[in-house]
């Protein structure tokens, strides 16, 4: 039993770590190229942990 949880929770780490890395490159990226404002990016980034956390929720 706790070693299904243990497996459920490295998934759900390791998801979240993928999600964290694609958000940042992609951040970076926006902001690189478009120079778009800070805030507008900070924005994006919590809609998109917002929907991260309702999908693996």
């Amino acid at each position: 039993m706790s070693n299904t949880e243990c497996k459920l929770n490295f998934y759900e780490l390791v998801t979240l770590m993928i999600g964290i890395l694609c958000t940042v490159s992609a951040w970076f990226r926006s902001m690189h190229w478009q120079r778009k404002p800070v805030a507008a990016c900070t924005a994006e980034i919590l809609r998109g942990a917002g929907y991260e956390a309702i999908g693996v929720g």
